[in-house]
């Protein structure tokens, strides 16, 4: 395995889209430096909320658009801090969609907006994405997921985060003991 990281002259996502590098052959952009909380103004609600979250896919959208620009397959975004900031006991958690299979674009995204724009962005810029998002299962268990969509936005796999952090415990519930492999852009 290789590493390599690189700056990006992407306009007004120059200072957050931080890496499109290849490893391996694969060209891979993360979203870096993205304060989710920095919103002042407008409609965006406070940390946690639902508002909150949609202001910032426009952020993973834009950084979606400009990893595809400069040529990434895959854009790893933050963990679901990156969308909600400060979680709590009575914050935002949509229901979660399913364990992968799905395409969530197009459909109403009334109960999961966030699992359905990150598909969108996905599909409609031709990238891979990486994204963390808080559930709240069909049992009222709340978690921590690593969702992974294609190029055609397709939900390919889902992750459980199973080792919490000790802010974390409280909030969420820890997912099962499950090591997650997934087939993406012809690699394994």
């Amino acid at each position: 395995i290789s590493y390599c990281c690189c700056s990006l002259e992407t306009g007004t996502m120059r200072s957050l889209l931080s890496c499109a590098c290849a490893a391996g052959g694969l060209t891979v952009s993360v979203l870096s430096a993205h304060d989710p909380g920095a919103w002042t103004k407008g409609t965006c609600g406070k940390d946690g909320s639902r508002q909150r979250a949609e202001c910032n896919l426009k952020v993973y959208d834009a950084a979606a658009q400009a990893a595809a620009a400069a040529g990434a397959e895959l854009l790893v975004l933050p963990e679901g801090y990156g969308l909600s900031a400060n979680p709590s006991k009575d914050g935002f958690f949509e229901p979660l969609a399913a364990d992968g299979g799905l395409l969530l674009c197009g459909g109403d995204g009334r109960d999961q907006p966030q699992q359905a724009a990150l598909s969108c962005s996905a599909q409609r810029h031709g990238v891979a994405l990486a994204a963390n998002v808080f559930v709240q299962l069909s049992n009222g268990t709340k978690r921590i997921v690593e969702l992974v969509y294609n190029t055609t936005g397709h939900l390919v796999s889902v992750y459980h985060k199973h080792h919490l952090f000790p802010t974390e415990i409280g909030i969420f519930e820890p997912g099962p003991f499950k090591p997650t492999t997934v087939d993406l852009l012809g690699r394994r």
